[in-house]
């Protein structure tokens, strides 16, 4: 093997936070790319559409997948294709905003970052 992506195993609401701390851990300890499938903290949520009504999925599911790539996710896993209309939106405003200290930093994003196709 000679490029590793660590899935740090969200199964449900209760691991969701432990995963989010291992991809910052294992970023931070091993220099890999890590991220993982927090979708299915939504997924696994069986109160969530009883307590909250059937629309408060989507966006559940777009701050989820929004809020690892906030921590430091290098890639996100969100389930089935047709939630990439409200996961892609999310995760590119959260690129962007990110993308600031890239640059005060003394980094440039790459051409083909979401900063510059979102603005």
């Amino acid at each position: 093997m000679t490029k590793l992506l660590v899935d740090t195993c969200v199964l449900d609401l209760a691991t969701w936070g432990q995963a989010c701390s291992a991809i910052f851990d294992i970023k931070d300890e091993m220099g890999i790319p890590a991220g993982g499938g927090v979708h299915n903290a939504v997924a696994m949520w069986r109160g969530l559409k009883k307590k909250m009504g059937p629309q408060a999925k989507d966006p559940c599911v777009a701050a989820a997948c929004a809020s690892s790539v906030a921590i430091g996710a290098d890639f996100v896993l969100y389930g089935p294709v047709e939630d990439a209309q409200y996961i892609f939106p999310a995760v590119a405003m959260v690129d962007t905003a990110l993308s600031q200290l890239v640059m005060e930093r003394g980094g440039e994003p790459v051409a083909n970052h979401p900063r510059y196709r979102v603005g």
